[in-house]
């Protein structure tokens, strides 16, 4: 039966992949962290936690990269899962700024670390069994799994949060625990032979660069250009005070945000079902600028305060666009990436994700209600004018072409 519901479930580097995501997306934080931080910390604080914390998130996401590719994935999952325990069960105890932006930092390190190894490794691992090609039935599979565990967990963390506002980080900490747990259970992997062994800090750096350059090859080059910004804002929606702010003026309480988070994950679970049957193992540049586009416009949305029930409708909307532009993106991007510096590029388009929210959140954190809709729809005409040029560009291309 498992072989049957996850694909190449028969593999053990595979079959951990699946465990390790399970655990990673038990999110029962994901609605109420902005509800629980507000019990000891006021909105322009969570900002400057939210500062702190994500830049040094984002100055360790490439650095992490080059050590997975250096000494090898799982080593650096073990690492990752250690710090990951770490920073969650500090966050749970916290009661002011100071330990907040401690223990939040020293998560997001941890992060930094699985970030792009844990994919890198199993992607590799096909490439090994020349099954690359069943990695975007693994992949959607993972996503539809993971949103279905994710369903239990954030409605659990509402019901956690009504109980006691500490008790959803308290459980976070545990499945963290079982995250670590089951990296010890990944194969040992060698480190990439074609990688520099030196520990000079030169060539450190040197190993970095190459992996930036990679998603700067033809193949990928509209990605920085037509979807950055977009993934950049999703990303201070998804992980940030974005959407929680935005909840908040829209009247959404802890509670009312994971129930709306439930149902979201209901419907992911079942779109990534059927993700594979739409696209088939062919994911096109324009397919992914059209997504693009559609998500910019609905998000323009959230700028205007209507009901409850329609704000949680252009919601949903805006999720599953975007959460599709994110699968066709890992498929697009692991494609075209050389398997040398693979956890080095996947880990500097996750730091592409930061920077923007970095420079952002203290403007986000410090406007009124009226200032965050003026900031939606202007962000919003912002990616709607990137993704068009990109799309025209490569229109462009291809008739010259032709």
């Amino acid at each position: 039966m498992y072989k049957k519901l996850f694909p190449y479930w028969q593999d053990k580097t595979v079959r951990n992949y699946y465990f390790t995501e399970a655990f990673m997306n038990m999110w029962f934080i994901a609605p109420v962290w902005f509800f629980v931080f507000r019990h000891f910390l006021t909105v322009s604080q969570i900002g400057i936690n939210e500062i702190i914390a994500f830049s040094i998130g984002f100055l360790a996401e490439v650095p992490t990269g080059a050590i997975a590719d250096k000494i090898g994935r799982r080593k650096t999952l073990i690492i990752g899962g250690v710090i990951l325990v770490i920073g969650s069960a500090g966050t749970a105890i916290s009661y002011n700024l100071l330990t907040i932006v401690i223990f939040q930092s020293i998560w997001f390190i941890g992060y930094a670390f699985y970030s792009g190894a844990n994919e890198a490794l199993v992607y590799d691992r096909l490439v090994e069994e020349k099954h690359e090609n069943d990695w975007n039935k693994i992949s959607a599979r993972k996503s539809g799994m993971t949103s279905l565990i994710t369903i239990v967990s954030v409605l659990a963390g509402g019901f956690l949060y009504v109980i006691n506002f500490r008790l959803p980080f308290i459980v976070f900490t545990f499945a963290m625990m079982g995250f670590l747990i089951f990296t010890f259970k990944y194969p040992v992997d060698k480190p990439k032979k074609e990688v520099e062994t030196s520990h000079k800090l030169s060539t450190f750096w040197l190993n970095i660069r190459i992996g930036m350059k990679e998603l700067l090859q033809p193949q990928l080059r509209f990605l920085i250009y037509g979807v950055a910004a977009f993934t950049a804002i999703y990303y201070a929606y998804e992980w940030g005070v974005l959407r929680p702010l935005i909840l908040s003026n829209h009247g959404y309480g802890g509670f009312s945000a994971s129930v709306l988070s439930s149902i979201l994950y209901i419907i992911l679970f079942l779109m990534y079902l059927v993700l594979p049957k739409i696209f088939g193992g062919v994911i096109k540049e324009k397919w992914i600028l059209g997504l693009v586009i559609a998500a910019s416009l609905v998000f323009c949305l959230l700028a205007f305060h209507t009901s409850i029930i329609r704000t949680g409708i252009v919601i949903i909307i805006y999720t599953m666009l975007a959460e599709t532009v994110n699968w066709c993106v890992s498929i697009h991007i692991n494609k075209h990436l050389s398997p040398t510096h693979r956890a080095t590029a996947l880990s500097a388009w996750e730091m592409i994700k930061k920077i923007p929210y970095i420079l952002l959140v203290a403007t986000i954190t410090n406007i009124s209600s009226h200032g965050l809709s003026v900031f939606i729809v202007i962000i919003s005409g912002v990616i709607l004018l990137s993704s068009l040029i990109t799309l025209l560009s490569l229109s462009r291309l291809e008739t010259a072409k032709a």
